[in-house]
């Protein structure tokens, strides 16, 4: 029997071979089979009380070992909550990656739940920001991030 291997999975299956510990996270919908796949990858998940929250202990972990913090929240609302202290993070150059949760790709321009322009968002106080464009490329996706989180 073949089971079925979700973006979620690539997803944290990438971030554990990248060496990830922890993902400071604040739950919700779009980000729930993440949750369930961090289980798989043995990932730890700290949960937060603001996605704020989530960005700071990521950029502290950044911070304090160099390697790059995982922020995980949902998106919309989630992602522009996180906003603000990513501007922390960019004023340090801390090694930190934030997931957002996304409204699905097909469905944009359609009101869809939660639909924002997040990576346009972020790109002020970031790095680099873009939306996944597949499962499949989430694996590049995840190696792109981390190098260019440690770039300085």
């Amino acid at each position: 029997m073949n089971k079925h291997v979700r973006g979620a999975d690539l997803l944290t299956r990438s971030l554990a071979k990248a060496g990830t510990r922890y993902l400071f996270s604040l739950s919700g919908n779009q980000i729930m089979p993440v949750y369930d796949a961090a289980i798989d990858s043995r990932l730890e998940i700290i949960h937060v009380r603001h996605e704020g929250a989530a960005v700071h202990m990521a950029d502290a972990w950044g911070r304090l070992t160099g390697k790059p913090g995982i922020a995980l929240v949902t998106g919309g609302p989630g992602h522009a909550n996180a906003i603000g202290a990513l501007c922390t993070a960019a004023s340090a150059d801390s090694p930190l990656v934030l997931l957002s949760g996304h409204a699905p790709l097909g469905q944009l321009g359609m009101d869809a739940f939660q639909e924002m322009r997040q990576a346009d968002m972020a790109a002020p106080v970031v790095k680099a920001s873009w939306t996944a464009q597949s499962a499949a490329t989430l694996g590049n996706d995840i190696a792109r991030a981390f190098q260019i989180a440690t770039s300085g």
